[in-house]
């Protein structure tokens, strides 16, 4: 390995490392966030599906052909109180999860009913979490293998330099 591509690598290692970190910080910051919500959210009360927000993205690929892509986020509505709120998940699928005035299990904090969160959507939740989590940790390995090999390949490098001296 010359020296540009070890300075290469270490580059990449860099930067993968970082990548990686910030995965890992959006993973446990949603992680306290679904924990903190489990933790003041203890009231419950029924719920419905009121309604969808659809989200259309759209892109090409290499032949210019253009794909849309619907991202469907569940609108739920519960009341507390005598008082009904319309609240919009922060989840979203690539189908329709549940259906028009499905009746879900609203958990919302006493003090501040717009803290809430639907048991339903829980799993769903728990399944991203991990998810991001897995990547964070592939790319911060991936990081720190690629610094780690840019760093041992240098070492042996300044060796065979001193040998050859």
């Amino acid at each position: 390995m010359t020296g540009k591509d070890i300075k290469s690598t270490l580059w990449i290692g860099i930067a993968l490392t970082i990548i990686g970190s910030i995965f890992l910080g959006v993973a446990i910051q949603s992680f306290n966030m679904r924990k903190y919500m489990k933790e003041v959210c203890k009231e419950t009360t029924s719920g419905i599906v009121a309604d969808y927000l659809v989200k259309t993205e759209t892109r090409e690929d290499e032949d210019g052909h253009r794909q849309e892509k619907k991202r469907w986020y569940p609108i739920f509505e519960y009341t507390v109180d005598g008082r009904t709120y319309t609240k919009q998940s922060d989840y979203s699928s690539s189908t329709r999860e549940f259906e028009l005035n499905e009746k879900v299990t609203v958990f919302y904090n006493s003090s501040n009913p717009n803290d809430y969160y639907v048991k339903e959507e829980s799993f769903t939740a728990g399944v991203f979490n991990i998810a991001l989590l897995i990547v964070a940790i592939g790319v911060l390995l991936l990081g720190g293998a690629c610094i780690w090999g840019a760093w041992y390949e240098w070492k042996n490098l300044k060796a065979n330099e001193i040998q050859t001296v």
